[in-house]
């Protein structure tokens, strides 16, 4: 099973994408606040992580930051209403394989996670 953490600051997008996640088979895990997601990190499995970018307590590229150093083998995604092409370089080097800009189109999220969960298969 893959072990997915959502790190989202809308509380209805957060729930909404932790039922699908859910429905496609994903034991998730999800909070609205970026120093809560590493808590959660360093004390559960974590495989891939869908960060938000704009969070209320530090932004989503730090959040990836810390998570590269706490779960290293960790896939990571960044989601983000701002223009994704400032982001790029700096998500690269945060360790980020994809950008998803919102809204999310859920085909190319579970495209995506899956074909990343069936490479770490």
């Amino acid at each position: 099973m893959n072990h997915l953490l959502v790190v989202e600051d809308d509380p209805n997008t957060l729930t909404g994408l932790m039922e699908l996640l859910g429905d496609e088979g994903y034991d998730v895990n999800g909070t609205m606040q970026g120093n809560d997601a590493l808590e959660i990190a360093a004390r559960k499995p974590v495989d891939m992580v869908l960060c938000d970018y704009n969070l209320p307590d530090v932004d989503g590229l730090r959040v990836c930051q810390r998570l590269r150093k706490i779960k290293p083998e960790a896939i990571l995604f960044l989601t983000t209403a701002s223009d994704c092409s400032i982001l790029v370089d700096m998500a690269r080097k945060a360790g980020v394989s994809k950008i998803f800009p919102k809204p999310i189109n859920l085909t190319d999220l579970f495209d995506t996670l899956l074909g990343y969960a069936s490479k770490a298969a």
